[in-house]
This record gives C-alpha cells, sequence and structure tokens, in this order.
C-alpha cells in the first residue's frame, strides 16, 4: 500500500470513527438500542440539580414582574445554561411553579395560593415556587437542589435539653446548621425529613457537659421512624468509670428513607445528663440520596 493509500485510508477511518462518537454524545436522553449515552448514564447515577442562578428574588419595590436571573442546571443529563430571562409578570394571588426543561425551555405554572402543586412540565426540572398577594410578589421558594446533585443537611440542637435517667431519649433538632435542599429538612417536630427516596449516608453525635463523677453508660442510636429496631444503626456505647468530661457517644451509617420516614437521634443515659453547651456538637447530618 503506498503511502498516499495509507494516509487516505487512516483519515476516512478516524473520521467515521469520530463521527459515530458524534452522534453517540449527541443522542438523546433515551435514545439508542442500549440507552448508553452519557446523558442517560448521568442521569442514572445523579440528581438534577441548579448549579448557579436560577432563582429569582422578591422585587424591590414591589411588583407582580420578575426576570428569572441566568444560570446554569442538569436536567435529565442534559447541561443546560439559561441567559437572563424576558421579564415575566406572574398571576396575582397565586403560587407559580417554574420548570426548565432539557432544552433551555420556562413553562410557568400558576395555581390558587395554597393549592396542590401542578405537575412538573415534561423533560424538565422544577427550579421554584413563586407567591404572589393582589398586587405583587411576596415569596420566592426554591425547589431543586442547589449547588450539587447530592442533599447536604446538617441540625443540631440549640437549646438546652436534659436526657432521661436509665431511659431511651429523642434529642430533638431545632437549629440547621446548613443545608442546600429547596427546603429545610427539619420539621417542626424536631426530626429530618428527606423530601426524596433513596439510601442516605447519615451521622449523628451526642455529647454531655459537664464532669461525671459517677459510673455512666451512653449510647447513641440514629433511628428510622422513631422506633429502637432492626432498622437503626446503633452507635458506640460509651461506659464510662469515674470522673470524666463531657461523655460522649456518636454514630453513622447508611439508611433507606422516604419522604413519609423520619429520622431522628436517639441516646440512652443511664444518668439524667444535659446536653453540652457547645450547641453545635449534638447533631445528625445527612447527605444523599444515592
Amino acid at each position: 500500500m503506498s503511502v498516499k493509500n495509507w494516509v487516505t485510508r487512516s483519515a476516512a477511518i478516524k473520521w467515521t470513527a469520530d463521527q459515530a462518537f458524534e452522534a453517540s454524545i449527541n443522542q438523546a436522553p433515551g435514545a439508542g438500542a442500549n440507552n448508553e449515552t452519557p446523558f442517560a448514564q448521568y442521569g442514572d447515577l445523579f440528581n438534577d440539580f441548579v448549579k448557579t442562578g436560577l432563582l429569582d428574588t422578591v422585587p424591590s419595590p414591589a411588583s407582580l414582574t420578575s426576570s428569572l436571573p441566568a444560570g446554569l442546571a442538569y436536567v435529565l443529563g442534559q447541561r443546560v445554561v439559561k441567559l437572563t430571562d424576558t421579564p415575566y409578570t406572574y398571576a396575582p394571588s397565586s403560587d407559580t411553579y417554574v420548570d426548565l426543561s432539557d432544552g433551555g425551555a420556562l413553562t410557568y405554572s400558576a395555581v390558587a395560593n395554597g393549592a396542590t402543586a401542578p405537575s412538573v412540565a415534561a423533560n424538565s426540572l422544577r427550579l421554584e415556587k413563586i407567591v404572589t398577594s393582589a398586587t405583587a410578589i411576596t415569596a420566592v421558594a426554591p425547589i431543586a437542589l442547589q449547588g450539587s446533585p447530592y442533599i447536604k443537611f446538617r441540625a443540631y440542637r440549640y437549646a438546652a435539653f436534659t436526657t432521661g435517667a436509665n431511659a431511651v431519649t429523642t434529642i430533638p433538632l431545632d437549629t440547621v446548621q446548613y443545608n442546600n435542599g429547596p427546603a429545610s429538612l427539619l420539621g417542626a417536630d424536631g426530626l429530618i425529613h428527606v423530601p426524596v427516596a433513596g439510601y442516605y449516608s447519615v451521622c449523628g453525635v451526642f455529647m454531655s457537659s459537664g464532669t461525671q463523677s459517677t459510673n455512666v453508660t451512653v449510647a447513641t442510636i440514629l433511628s428510622k421512624n422513631g422506633a429502637n429496631d432492626g432498622e437503626s444503626i446503633y452507635g458506640d456505647q460509651v461506659n464510662i468509670n469515674g470522673i470524666q468530661n463531657s461523655p460522649a457517644s456518636s454514630v453513622s451509617g447508611l439508611m433507606y428513607l422516604t419522604p413519609s420516614d423520619t429520622l431522628s437521634l436517639l441516646v440512652y443515659t443511664q444518668v439524667a445528663l444535659p446536653l453540652a453547651n457547645i450547641s453545635s456538637v449534638n447533631f445528625v447530618s445527612i447527605v444523599g440520596p444515592f
């Protein structure tokens, strides 16, 4: 084979391979015999989320009109760059849900204040809820995950609290330390409620204040639905003999949770113990779903 023929043939083979690769990359989600496009693979592994921007603010001066800021989101595996949208005038006395499609189109769905949310538009990520009065936008509630495809949440007990003696006590959390999700996972009941079903990495710590001069046993439990059973995760059992400052116990593991479940920190203490006055040390953290 001449050098000229070899070069021509090699270029043709490379061109054909490049074409095939480009066609694979550019297939829409779900296309192809095995749905093996990078988009399909990403959608299997990660949750849709907003990387930057794409969250309105309450306008000042008061108005029913707002422009969604530019930003970047991942929708069904597609990287969607959205430029600042044209001003949109929201319906008065309504809750309007804003969805972004994998093609960059916005859908605005309005319902009466407090009414059930409408279905998410086809091939879209729900970004936010805009609440209006008769004359102005009064609130903006983010719905999409912000900054990461995983929920990252941590809450702790700030107010003074004392455990029971020779009892398993639920530590009611009352303060959010950090949260990248659409809303707080911490309920009024002091328990954690996840918005999406899946496996979560969970961790909890209990620490008491002061010096204990008697023999004390402390053990922590991360509980699903308040139960002290096989679905719970059991942590360290600390047996303290004699004087020790701030007895503590920790627990971590993997737990499957659904939106109807609760996650709580339980602690067994042999005697009544006050929580450490370093407020953020008695906490529960959660990352997922995976």
